[in-house]
């Protein structure tokens, strides 16, 4: 069985019960009168509701009047963990803060042009697995204390974890009484692993907004408005120009690689894509090579990572859609670009590389059969899938010579593909978040 998809999560420390309430004896029962109240007075609420139903994302989101006296505008602290997080969190700040909200965040610099006010920086909390919890465990406990005593201070109207789950849980366990309303977008993947986690997330957050339609069934107040990948991936240039801007040649053999944007895992990877990189010029010596370096990567770092792969074309990160595009074949680490390739059309051997007792952890709890999202969402393996033990050079290039030597294969999968963004696409996925937000307030 395969392990799940990374979740970045905590150690068992940060896995408290699945019992909401435990340590705060009024928690349980608050949640429950509020619930029952909900019930009786939706059809009500429904009615009074100054905002039209979502038909067009351009429609002006229009602020309802705040209770809390404590601050001027609406108040929203919204917590990510790690690159992919970000840009969730930069889409849906734009929206909430030209609805009028005031947005503090833990993010970077892509929260901050969005309009953000960054009270803590995430870029030294992102890791993967248990053994790289554990090593910097008093790291992260020191950021949850600082965003803990923030968010009592703040008082905001509402709180959004993205992602990162044991780490925004128990934030949002910590603070329930000092903010309004607590909203999960992209919440833990619980139709992959641990799926007891689903009844605990309804009972402790008011809203829980998902980015598959499958995930909805599986929280008491789930809702899924559009995947914004679905709308963002779309080549930046025409294909003629991105090649002559690159110089590359005609033809499909073009091999993308994705290192990956954690430390760990781009270090982990590049001895393998290094390796995969000298095989694909021996069985293809035409093939063309392409490298997209993760921003998180240290340019010292890509640039010997170029050197290596040599010749090798460097995509600047202006065009990372029209490459995985223009690629055949893509080949790299798991999480968020195995979601992009797919939107872009594009197969890719998706890389999976955890140390054992991660995995050995991990496999007790998994409950999905596939670990991509395209693979998941189209209940097929149309992503290769190779993982520890056959994350290696020789099963990258039998995945390779199936895409480019096997007639038909390459335009079965890419038809597989099509059919992704169809079930996730829907207009003004990030507008309707925001507004539903609102409406909560």
């Amino acid at each position: 069985m395969r392990a799940p998809e990374p979740e970045k999560r905590l150690t068992a420390e940060f896995a408290e019960s699945a019992e909401v309430g435990r340590g705060d004896g009024n928690l349980r029962q608050r949640h429950k009168d509020t619930k029952e109240e909900g019930k009786s007075k939706r059809s009500v609420e429904k009615s009074r509701s100054p905002f039209p139903q979502v038909t067009n994302h351009k429609s002006q989101i229009t602020v309802p009047p705040t209770s809390t006296p404590t601050h001027l505008r609406p108040r929203a602290v919204i917590l990510c963990g790690e690159l992919s997080g970000e840009v969730y969190a930069a889409g849906l700040t734009r929206e909430l803060v030209s609805g009028g909200m005031e947005v503090f965040a833990m993010g970077g610099e892509r929260c901050r042009r969005a309009g953000a006010e960054i009270i803590r920086d995430y870029s030294d909390l992102s890791v993967v697995g248990i053994t790289e919890v554990i090593e910097n465990l008093g790291h992260l406990k020191e950021a949850m204390g600082q965003l803990i005593d923030k968010i009592k201070e703040l008082q905001p109207d509402v709180l959004v974890c993205i992602d990162f789950p044991d780490f925004n849980i128990r934030i949002a366990r910590k603070v329930r009484k000092y903010v309004g309303k607590l909203i999960y977008f992209v919440p833990p993947q619980v139709w992959a692993w641990r799926r007891y986690r689903s009844r605990m997330l309804s009972q402790l957050f008011d809203r829980i907004f998902v980015l598959f339609p499958f995930e909805v069934p599986l929280f008491d107040n789930g809702e899924f408005h559009g995947h914004p990948l679905a709308e963002q991936v779309k080549p930046e240039i025409p294909e003629s120009d991105f090649l002559a801007h690159y110089g590359l040649p005609g033809g499909r053999k073009r091999v993308l690689f994705l290192p990956g944007s954690r430390k760990r895992e781009y270090r982990a990877l590049m001895p393998v894509l290094l390796d995969t990189a000298t095989r694909l010029r021996a069985r293809w010596p035409d093939a063309s090579l392409m490298l997209l370096p993760s921003p998180a990567m240290p340019v010292d770092e890509a640039n010997v990572a170029c050197s290596a792969l040599s010749p090798v074309t460097v995509i600047e990160p202006v065009h990372k859609y029209t490459a995985m595009a223009v690629a055949g074949l893509a080949v790299g680490a798991s999480g968020t670009v195995t979601l992009e390739c797919g939107l872009s059309g594009t197969p890719m051997a998706v890389l999976y590389k955890l140390n054992p007792v991660t995995t050995a952890v991990g496999m007790l709890a998994v409950v999905s059969r596939f670990i991509s999202i395209p693979n998941v969402v189209l209940d097929e393996a149309v992503m290769g899938e190779l993982v520890n033990r056959d994350c290696n050079p020789g099963e990258i290039l039998r995945f390779a010579e199936g895409i480019f030597e096997s007639d038909g294969v390459a335009e079965l999968k890419k038809r597989r593909l099509a059919e992704l963004k169809q079930r996730l696409y829907r207009e003004g996925s990030y507008h309707r978040v925001a507004e539903r937000i609102l409406e909560l307030l």
